[in-house]
């Protein structure tokens, strides 16, 4: 769940469009159950995620979550 603070700091960075995608990898979800639920391609959905890398300056997809997790912009209900 995108917490108020994610919702700020996702506007500021730049990242609205891709809080979505960032909230759901950061709960463990794959790029394609991510497609799915959100209705949009893999393709845009990798972008989503080499844009908030690039803006966070992370090496990975891992790192990316837990920056978005340990920042307090997602609160992640379970974890896989």
């Amino acid at each position: 769940m995108i917490t108020d603070d994610g919702k700020r700091a996702f506007s500021e960075l730049g990242l609205r469009t891709q809080a979505h995608t960032l909230d759901m990898v950061s709960q463990g979800a794959r790029q394609v159950e991510i497609a799915h639920k959100l209705g949009i391609s893999s393709e845009t959905v990798k972008q989503h995620l080499q844009r908030g890398r690039a803006i966070l300056g992370v090496p990975n997809t891992v790192a990316l979550a837990a920056v978005v997790v340990q920042q307090g912009w997602v609160k992640v209900d379970h974890l896989n």
